[in-house]
């Protein structure tokens, strides 16, 4: 919901996302404030690009953390373990760098008339999510052996 705030700063509040005017009462109630109304579409394009971003990182730790699991199983059939220095990287230096990457990316010049795929649970999302743990799990199986 956009407006003035004059007659509508109730159904601005009420609003799954709502936007006021900067110099009036509604910028009060509502959830983001513009100062012109043609600032509606950055604020779009910046909610777009958040929801993008959240459902990647979701799709990047499911991922890794199969490929962790295959990886520490394989060390399992080797009667080995990963070192802590290893399971820290592992944890956190190894993750951080794609996490602040994604979120350095910036929203789309212009607005599409595509809308993000908001359900985690869609069968885009599994495809996508099934087909990176298939790759990563035959590229580390294949290194495994190549290497053993």
């Amino acid at each position: 919901m956009v407006g003035d705030g004059a007659n509508d700063i109730l159904a601005i509040r009420q609003a799954d996302v709502g936007i006021g005017m900067s110099e009036t009462d509604s910028s009060f109630a509502a959830s983001f404030s513009v100062s012109r109304v043609m600032d509606v579409e950055a604020v779009l394009r910046s909610g777009r690009s958040t929801l993008t971003i959240i459902i990647e990182i979701f799709r990047y730790y499911v991922a890794i953390s199969c490929l962790k699991y295959t990886a520490s199983m394989i060390l399992a059939m080797d009667r080995s373990s990963y070192s802590d220095g290893q399971f820290t990287y592992l944890n956190y230096l190894g993750t951080l760098e794609i996490v602040i990457l994604l979120c350095l990316s910036a929203p789309a010049k212009e607005l599409s008339r595509f809308l993000p795929n908001e359900n985690f649970m869609s069968l885009e999302n599994h495809l996508t999510v099934i087909g990176q743990i298939i790759i990563s799990t035959a590229g580390v199986m294949t290194a495994y052996l190549v290497v053993r």
